[in-house]
């Protein structure tokens, strides 16, 4: 199942609202829905539950990926009143690396669950190995202070979906794919103070970027594709404003990968929009960047593609 046939299951199925059916009807045919639900609330849960629905809610994330079974579509939903404080990295490597799950949450009127980690720490999620089929969705996560480390730092993603993430704080990276970068980031807000790019792009794989708004200050650019990026990128529907006086908005892809930039914002301190040397197409990119001198200049409806 491809990166968009998996964000449209999800959405029939009701998963990304936290409303599961089962079985669903897709194509006049019917899908059951695979895998174990598990439920957490820190405000009511208990990691002595089974987690198995909102009265025997857990309390923990670590409690619930605890009960995950490695591809089966296991689901983890996550109240929207959901709080937990992390003071080092959530390690997937030290938890054990699985392959499609699914870590999903439950929005409320303007609430999401939420994980805060703390100054000191390196990465917030980190996955170490190939990860595949694999869903994120409908929470926050925030720093309180500043980190080299990354929001997210998945190592080697094949068809996964990032849906709804708002990341806030000082990350070097909000999402780093730095091997392999097969994923959809969808209706994502990353407004981070500090860092070297807002989403790594690296290497192979086909990526999509969507309805998402990137802000912040970042020394490379608000997406970076990397020096080894040789596949496609698709920007649709973007806004992305750069503080930082020598960053870009988008940098990259190399002369064996491209781009498509179709209904994207683009504001850079430094005014260095998209200087690229691979192959892109532009359909309706505005570029409003601010010059030396102070004042603005908009370039509607066409590209700039000097460097």
């Amino acid at each position: 199942m491809n990166k968009l046939n998996t964000f449209m299951y999800l959405k029939e199925a009701g998963l990304l609202d936290g409303t599961p059916t089962s079985p669903i009807g897709i194509g006049g045919g019917t899908i059951p829905l695979y895998g174990n639900r598990y439920f957490v609330d820190s405000t009511t849960g208990s990691d002595t539950r089974d987690g198995k629905s909102w009265s025997t809610a857990l309390k923990t994330l670590a409690a619930a990926y605890a009960k995950v079974e490695d591809g089966r579509g296991d689901i983890i939903f996550l109240s929207p009143f959901h709080e937990e404080t992390f003071t080092s990295t959530f390690d997937f490597r030290n938890l054990g690396e699985k392959n499609g799950f699914g870590i999903i949450g439950v929005p409320f009127a303007n609430r999401k669950p939420t994980f805060t980690f703390t100054s000191g720490i390196g990465h917030a999620f980190y996955y170490g190995s190939v990860l595949s089929n694999a869903v994120f969705a409908n929470f926050r996560i925030k720093h309180s202070g500043t980190t080299s480390g990354d929001a997210f730092l998945l190592s080697y993603p094949i068809d996964c979906l990032l849906y709804g993430i708002d990341i806030s704080g000082g990350f070097g990276y909000a999402f780093n794919a730095p091997t392999n970068s097969s994923m959809m980031i969808l209706d994502s807000l990353v407004i981070t103070t500090t860092g070297a790019a807002g989403i790594l792009l690296s290497k192979g794989g086909s990526s999509i970027v969507k309805n998402t708004v990137i802000m912040g200050s970042y020394t490379t650019a608000c997406i970076s594709c990397g020096a080894s990026f040789t596949d496609k990128a698709y920007f649709k529907d973007c806004q992305c404003s750069n503080e930082n006086a020598t960053g870009k908005c988008i940098n990259g892809p190399t002369m064996s990968g491209y781009a498509v930039l179709h209904n994207v914002a683009l504001y850079s301190a430094a005014g260095a929009q998209y200087p690229v040397s691979g192959r892109v197409a532009a359909i309706n990119v505005q570029a409003a960047e601010l010059s030396t001198y102070g004042t603005s200049k908009i370039m509607a409806n066409q590209a700039d593609f000097t460097s």
